[in-house]
């Protein structure tokens, strides 16, 4: 078994549909369109536009009455299916989003803004998902950006997040739209098959991509810090508005470190567990759990392969892990051998070359028990290739484009 890190819109653009509800009348439009409204009580109906008056081509997900451009007025957020399946329906239908904007010009206007999507791509299939506008970046030292960003989160079978900054130049909203001077500014796109996640505290997003079944639940882990512009504006896209390449990432377990060798019969998931914890301290009891007691007496003292004591250490990244499953030696608890390759980054947070480490584990009997849990033995070889950091890291960033 091998884990590594080398390893649309609306569906006819520009149809709307025409109806009447409480003498309001919405005409085809393009996108940042502006359409009178005649004034009248009553509330959008949302599903009667793109469910019953669309000839099945849609199906309503969410509506949600957020205020997402800073006037104190709530717009609304219209988040639908399209394309479904002959097999599943809507089950696992793409999904996408728009929203509505109620003008008070005279008369009143609603404009439609379109969400910008890097490739075209979508917010999520099947599942479910959600808007929220939340004061997660800065915006700047502009003027024309509301404090909060438009924050839309999928869950289901593929996860996606993606964030949006209004943006209006303009500054006047009865004037004719102006895509160029108007509209909602991509701030990030994420995609994963595994969970994301947001850090309050640095800003930083993480993504959990597994590539391959993997038994000890290892997955790639990205982490995203937002970049800064000349204004001051934080954002997760690059200079030419593109999502940008993780800023670092490790082979780490998804849903969080095991509580401790006992609780697994895989002998690889004790290595990474093991490298994973390196960095916390000089001493570590953590880590030295995962070795035989023999060798926890010596851990201070040693490099494990990395070439460096463990107080030397700021962490350190695993770029890949292998080894080869068998159920009756691992069953029996026969001496296994497990291949990392790790990258060690020390306390001036400087990532180091990348190396080749081969370990030998053992099954140790528990105390009181008639189980036995995987320790790490002996170090039995290292292999450190100049340059081996650098080309691991074009691996990185491949992975990362296909992955972003």
């Amino acid at each position: 078994m091998f884990i590594t890190l080398y390893d649309s819109m609306l569906g006819k653009r520009g149809r709307f549909f025409s109806f009447l509800v409480v003498l309001l009348t919405l005409t085809a439009c393009s996108s940042g369109c502006s359409i009178p409204v005649v004034t009248g009580g009553g509330s959008i109906p949302f599903t009667e536009i793109f469910e019953n008056r669309s000839d099945d081509q849609y199906q309503l997900v969410r509506t949600q009455e957020l205020d997402v451009d800073g006037d104190d007025q709530d717009e609304w957020v219209v988040i639908y299916k399209f394309d479904p399946t002959q097999r599943e329906d809507w089950d696992n239908a793409p999904m996408q989003a728009v929203v509505y904007d109620a003008i008070n010009c005279d008369p009143p206007l609603i404009q439609r803004w379109l969400l910008p999507f890097p490739d075209n791509d979508t917010i999520g299939e099947g599942g479910d998902s959600r808007a929220d506008v939340e004061d997660w970046l800065a915006n700047g030292t502009t003027t024309t950006s509301p404090a909060g960003e438009l924050i839309l989160r999928s869950d289901g079978p593929v996860n996606v997040w993606s964030l949006y900054r209004w943006r209006d130049e303009l500054q006047n909203p009865c004037a004719a739209p102006d895509p160029t001077k108007q509209g909602f500014q991509l701030l990030g796109f994420f995609r994963a098959n595994g969970l994301i996640e947001y850090n309050e505290q640095n800003k930083i997003i993480t993504t959990f991509q597994r590539t391959q079944y993997e038994r000890s639940q290892l997955a790639i882990k990205s982490n995203f810090a937002p970049n800064r512009d000349a204004n001051g504006a934080e954002s997760y896209v690059d200079a030419n508005g593109n999502p940008k390449r993780a800023d670092e990432q490790t082979i780490d377990f998804m849903y969080g470190m095991p509580i401790s060798p006992v609780d697994s019969p895989f002998p690889e998931k004790a290595v990474a567990a093991f490298y994973l914890s390196m960095g916390v301290d000089r001493n570590n009891p953590f880590a030295q759990s995962f070795l035989t007691p023999e060798l926890q007496q010596v851990f201070s003292e040693r490099q494990w392969g990395t070439g460096y004591t463990p107080d030397q250490l700021k962490r350190v990244l695993i770029y890949s892990i292998s080894y080869t499953p068998d159920r009756e030696a691992e069953r029996a608890r026969l001496d296994r051998t497990v291949k990392i390759t790790v990258v060690p980054v020390d306390l001036n947070n400087q990532r180091q070359e990348g190396r080749e480490i081969t370990l030998r584990l053992k099954g140790y009997p528990i105390p009181d028990s008639q189980d036995c849990e995987w320790r790490i033995a002996e170090v039995t070889g290292v292999i450190v290739t100049p340059g081996l950091g650098l080309e691991l890291q074009g691996y990185m960033d491949a992975i990362a484009s296909i992955y972003p």
